[in-house]
């Protein structure tokens, strides 16, 4: 902070019957700092000069017109010149420097910061018995609801409010505004908490099962995969609480975290088991598949269309099924993913990426 002289002070006093000149102040960050001394010398010098050509005693011309004032509202106020005296020329305010503001911009330092708003477009979010105790966004373009509580054999204990709260989605993309996924696995039989021993589901009921794969006889073979994975999809249907099944989109969630064989041809029929069941015996409103890249071709083999295990089959009913692709950590990294392959050469139709502890998801286009 600087200080003025005593000359410089006795100066202004001694000399001057005028009213004191305004500070002038220069402002960094919100800290008021005195004028130079040169700075008030240069007012001083203003208020002494007269014209040569106004006659003594004439009134003065009016004062010139101040730009705007840009000073925050901690400046000293008022900012316009005092008055002039008789005989005396008109003060002359010095602009304050230039803020790169509109004219007459006064921003508070002390006020609130500006909210963050959301994104005019809304994103998707998806949940399941993680996010059972969680506070969850309140606007949402679609949401999509897991059945099973991390387990293909299990229920989501909150799945009845998590689809009520999915019902507020506003819809504003290509995506249904609420579907359902399900865990998938395929388990060795021994570690299997029920294993199918025919081609007959539900057991006892009689209903025999169309198995493209042949006979399953109870062993670890593409065709007891096959009814394994129908049998799961019937029990997430019809057991686990879901409204109306039909009406629903079903993702299959396919990631190396549940227990899969080593046997790519025996996943595949698990699969292809479930979808056979949601498609045709159900006749949901869509199947697709997601996972990452890395992790469809650990489990299935690799992209693209997936040819068939046995020449019972015919092309896989996997193929061509949209793809919901994760594995990104943004916003951006997911709209980019929307490029990718998709997973059995359908169309990648929504991608995820990891916020806040919560899955988000977008539409792609």
């Amino acid at each position: 902070m600087r200080v003025l002289t005593a000359a410089a002070t006795a100066l202004a006093v001694a000399c001057l019957a005028v009213p004191a000149v305004p500070a002038m102040a220069a402002e960094v960050d919100g800290i008021t700092e005195p004028a130079s001394l040169s700075s008030v010398d240069a007012a001083i010098a203003t208020r002494l000069a007269v014209p040569p050509d106004q006659p003594a005693g004439a009134a003065p011309p009016p004062p010139a017109a101040e730009p705007p004032s840009t000073r925050l509202p901690t400046d000293p106020t008022p900012s316009a010149a005092p008055p002039a005296q008789p005989g005396q020329p008109p003060a002359t305010s010095t602009p304050a420097p230039p803020t790169g503001l509109s004219p007459g911009f006064a921003p508070n330092p002390l006020a609130a910061p500006t909210p963050v708003l959301p994104s005019p477009e809304p994103v998707g979010y998806d949940v399941s018995w993680p996010q059972c105790a969680q506070t969850l966004p309140t606007v949402l373009a679609f949401g999509v609801v897991g059945v099973n509580g991390g387990l293909a054999n299990s229920t989501n204990p909150c799945l009845s409010s998590q689809l009520a709260w999915a019902a507020a989605a506003v819809g504003q993309t290509r995506e249904p505004p609420v579907a359902l996924y399900v865990n998938t696995a395929n388990p060795p039989p021994a570690e299997a908490s029920w294993w199918p021993t025919s081609n007959s589901y539900p057991v006892g009921s009689g209903s025999i099962v169309s198995n493209p794969y042949g006979l399953c006889t109870g062993g670890e073979s593409p065709a007891c995969s096959y009814i394994y994975g129908y049998a799961k999809a019937y029990d997430n249907a019809t057991i686990r609480g879901v409204p109306n099944p039909a009406s629903f989109f079903w993702w299959l969630d396919v990631e190396t975290d549940n227990s899969w064989s080593s046997d790519e041809i025996a996943n595949r029929a698990v699969l292809e088991g479930m979808t056979h069941y949601y498609r045709d015996i159900l006749n949901v409103a869509g199947v697709g598949i997601y996972s990452t890249g890395y992790q469809w071709a650990r489990i299935v083999g690799g992209l693209g269309p997936v040819t068939s295990g046995t020449s019972l089959v015919g092309p896989s009913n996997l193929n061509g099924l949209p793809s919901w692709i994760a594995g990104a950590s943004s916003l951006a990294g997911a709209r980019a993913n929307c490029s990718q392959p998709a997973l059995t050469g359908g169309t990648v139709t929504v991608t995820q990426y990891v916020m806040d502890n919560l899955d988000h998801n977008v539409s792609c286009p």
